[in-house]
């Protein structure tokens, strides 16, 4: 199943925060781009979903190929 979600850049942020404080034990930092308050203004759309069978060759090449082996992909 292929996927493609759109989101803004203040939730990839949000997110990589987020991250940041799960690998680590240091204080967890406030993060927010609202003025005068506190919280996440983003969005996130999911432009269309896109069901279609990939051949078994390409599967095996999106895993093992050094420019998409890194992106997730799973059998």
């Amino acid at each position: 199943d292929l996927c493609f979600i759109g989101a803004t850049e203040e939730l990839a942020t949000y997110i990589d925060v987020g991250i940041a404080i799960n690998n680590s034990i240091s204080p967890v930092p406030e993060y927010t781009n609202v003025n005068g308050g506190y919280g996440i203004f983003a969005a996130r759309n999911t432009t269309f979903s896109l069901n279609y069978a990939l051949d078994l060759n390409t599967r095996n090449r999106l895993l093992t190929d050094p420019v998409t082996s890194a992106l997730g992909f799973v059998r």
